[in-house]
């Protein structure tokens, strides 16, 4: 449990240091043209990860299809991951059983979400809302 608030603590702060670079990077792959369809949000949520990479970060940018998650972790292109996703007040976490890795720097990475049940798919919603309308 101490190494897992450590953990968390080292990915807020890598979070905080890295938030300009990572953004400034996903733009410039992006290109001057946005191309997402959906609203992103600035966040500061713990995820965990498993699949053909496993670690913990911290979600920077969070939207209804993808996310942004600094982490010291290293994954590649194409990796799939699963995410626990833990959104403050609510002890247990949104599943996102598939998510495809995007782009990858040496400070975190951007998924696609690929496989969301209904119900996480809701919570997701809801959460999004919560913060949209603040």
């Amino acid at each position: 449990r101490v190494g897992a608030s450590l953990a968390s603590l080292r990915a807020a702060s890598l979070a905080q240091k890295t938030l300009q670079t990572l953004y400034a990077e996903d733009a410039m792959r992006e290109g001057a043209v946005e191309r997402r369809r959906d609203p992103r949000y600035e966040v500061q949520l713990p995820v965990l990860f498993n699949g053909d990479r496993g670690g913990s970060g911290t979600v920077v940018d969070l939207s209804v299809n993808g996310c942004l998650i600094a982490s010291p972790t290293p994954v590649e292109l194409g990796n799939y991951l699963c995410l626990w996703l833990y959104l403050p007040h609510d002890a247990a976490p949104i599943l996102i059983e598939g998510a495809e890795v995007r782009w990858s720097a040496e400070e975190g990475f951007g998924v696609h979400f690929l496989t969301l049940q209904a119900d996480e798919q809701i919570r997701l919603f809801e959460y999004l809302n919560t913060i949209a309308t603040t």
